[in-house]
């Protein structure tokens, strides 16, 4: 049988006609042509929606970009949710995974729309490729979706490994052109006649006959014969481990041409060399600024930071919020390009990402005092201690310990992190924000806390989807770091052993938040395969 399967999503994964029919009806009746009986509009649910609405209301090509913008308008906030996951699809699914399939998901729907579903109906983790349309209007064939699909998957499956399942003509036939079979669903929106007139291998009446992509060519003969006539005889009923490991390798990176190195490297570093670049004109400017009203400053930054105690703190401030202007609008449009979402959210993960940040911080910076390391660097010791010396408390928790924090995720997870994820896959990713977040702060001491923190940083933004997370883990660090010798003056005033106390406290808080964040159920797992319809609004076809 087959060691890759790709699934088709409305009509096979997901019943979603109802949110279909009525975004169609939204948009013919902007265009001026109502459609009152639903039944007349299920010819939307499967082929691409720009060239239906032309076959359908008779629209110029123009006027169907039209009544597509329409229905996408009604579809993106309410139609997407008007769906159901059709029965025993959860426990097809788990069911193919255990006996070692590589699964992914074709289909004419957007991209965006196709991975909010399978967020939404908790099929995502399910599936190793999901390719969809563009929004743009361009990849809307069936054939260009698989064809994008198979070139996703690389060159580690031959196309007899592969099999499309559907349940439209477009599918068998969008198959049939890139050289794979295609197993039709008579329950989807096609039905067995149309299936089998367009030439599909199998045609499963139910999800549960849909069980057979799940058999050996030992097993079932009588169900399987038809595929053994077209595929290569072959004993494995799963893939090896070595060889699913290569597979997600590749399918997390983008292969590069030797050419497209320089590229890649100016992509990754273009954030951190703004951050710089801001923070160069604007420490030069302050620094000069202060000597001109501060006589006998002097120039240079050591001088200046003695006598105008507040002000590296002003810079650093200053240096963020010019960042995170001049970044923002990389940030929103790495969010569309990759395509992020939030996995799974809430206050109680905040606090817990705060609480493992301020624990690893503080363990790790003891474990670097402790070493002795800090001796051998005098030099950094000097800068550390004159820095923020004498300084206001809230105006560091405000500039340090807020926005420096915030433009600084901006920077190393935020732009630097995805983007390196985009070409690298997720370890590379980790280990290429956290190197250069350490390098960013400029001596060794900083490189080697700075690039701890960073991995975890890094880790919390993969997990949760939002950036959010970093950035409290990021803050609540700072701020903990700020206000700690004013904490150990406090407690030891009461308690003698007042500093070990708040060490162990602190400890015992970041294991907490760590079982909490990684092990405890429900919180921030691989989402539930729940065997029971999630019963919400949403889906639409290849639209």
């Amino acid at each position: 049988m087959s060691d890759v399967i790709l699934f088709d999503l409305d009509g096979t994964l997901t019943d979603s006609g109802s949110g279909i029919i009525r975004c169609v009806q939204y948009a013919l009746n902007y265009m001026g042509k109502p459609e009152g009986n639903p039944e007349n509009l299920r010819c939307f649910v499967g082929p691409p929606l720009h060239e239906q609405f032309m076959e359908y209301g008779g629209f110029t090509s123009e006027e169907a970009d039209t009544a597509v913008e329409q229905y996408r308008e009604r579809y993106s906030t309410i139609g997407i949710y008007e769906n159901e996951v059709y029965d025993q699809i959860p426990e097809l699914l788990n069911l193919l995974k255990e006996k070692g399939k590589i699964l992914g998901v074709a289909s004419s729907k957007p991209t965006v729309f196709v991975e909010e579903i399978l967020r939404h109906f908790n099929l995502k983790d399910y599936f190793e490729v999901i390719v969809g349309s563009e929004l743009d209007g361009t990849r809307t064939a069936k054939d260009e979706v698989i064809e994008e699909a198979l070139k996703q998957l690389g060159d580690e499956f031959h196309r007899e490994q592969v099999l499309m399942v559907g349940d439209r003509m477009y599918d068998v036939e969008g198959a049939r052109k890139c050289g794979i079979l295609c197993v039709g669903v008579a329950y989807g929106y096609g039905g067995r006649s149309e299936l089998e007139e367009a030439g599909a291998v199998y045609v499963a009446d139910t999800v549960e006959e849909l069980k057979v992509l799940a058999e050996t060519d030992e097993g079932d003969s009588e169900k399987i014969s038809t595929f053994k006539t077209h595929q290569r005889d072959r004993s494995r009923s799963q893939i090896k481990p070595q060889k699913r490991n290569a597979y997600h390798s590749r399918t997390q990176k983008k292969n590069l041409n030797p050419g497209e190195i320089g590229k890649v490297i100016w992509d990754i570093l273009f954030p951190m060399l703004v951050h710089f670049g801001c923070m160069l004109v604007i420490s030069l400017f302050g620094v000069m600024l202060a000597g001109s009203l501060y006589r006998g400053v002097g120039t240079g930054y050591l001088d200046v930071v003695q006598r105008v105690p507040w002000l590296s703190s002003i810079l650093s401030a200053l240096t963020a919020i010019a960042a995170i202007f001049i970044l923002n609008r990389y940030y929103l449009w790495d969010k569309e390009r990759f395509k992020i979402k939030v996995i799974n959210w809430s206050w109680l993960e905040g606090i817990a990402c705060a609480g493992a940040a301020i624990g690893v911080g503080l363990i790790w910076n003891k474990l670097i005092t402790a070493s002795g390391i800090r001796e051998i660097f005098l030099r950094y010791m000097e800068i550390s201690e004159n820095s923020y010396e004498n300084q206001n408390w809230l105006l560091l928790v405000i500039c340090i310990g807020v926005l420096a924090s915030v433009g600084e995720e901006l920077v190393f997870r935020g732009l630097i992190y995805q983007r390196a994820k985009s070409y690298f896959g997720v370890g590379w990713a980790v280990g290429i924000s956290s190197a250069l977040f350490g390098i960013y702060h400029g001596n060794v001491i900083q490189f080697l806390y700075s690039a701890v923190l960073g991995i975890l940083f890094a880790v919390l933004y993969e997990k949760t989807g939002t950036l959010l997370a970093p950035i409290i883990a990021h803050v609540a660090t700072n701020i903990f770091s700020i206000s700690y010798d004013y904490i150990v003056d406090f407690l030891i005033k009461r308690i003698r052993f007042g500093e070990k106390l708040l060490i162990v406290v602190v400890i015992l808080i970041a294991a907490a938040s760590f079982y909490y964040l990684f092990f405890w159920k429900g919180s921030f797992q691989i989402p539930r395969r729940n065997t029971t319809k999630e019963k919400s609004k949403g889906s639409e076809t290849g639209n």
